[in-house]
């Protein structure tokens, strides 16, 4: 994905926005998802021009999705990396928990 700078725009927002993204296409439509954690590394600044951003699912399981982010210039640069954890929620499809559970004791 690319996106022309306009304004001044944080890298966090740009790995943020990419990361779930990603996150977002993995999960089924209407499925909540939230950030769990997030490691940033800011390597460069970007002022101007186009902004790359390559973001990749390491691993999609029931309840959580890995997200690794690079995010370069444009002369190819990098200028941020992010791993990203964040929680998948209940999706549309899913039924909610049953009020007649048992409690534990």
């Amino acid at each position: 994905m690319e996106r022309e700078l306009a304004g001044r725009l944080k890298n966090s927002n740009v790995l943020r926005f990419f990361g779930g993204m990603a996150t977002y296409l993995a999960v089924p439509p209407g499925t909540r998802v939230a950030t769990v954690e997030m490691k940033i590394n800011f390597l460069e600044a970007i002022e101007q021009g186009t902004v790359t951003a390559d973001a990749r699912v390491i691993r999609r399981g029931r309840h959580f999705c890995v997200v690794d982010c690079d995010v370069r210039d444009s002369r190819g640069r990098l200028a941020g990396k992010a791993l990203m954890t964040f929680a998948i929620g209940a999706g549309p499809n899913d039924e909610p928990p049953s009020a007649s559970r048992k409690r534990r004791s």
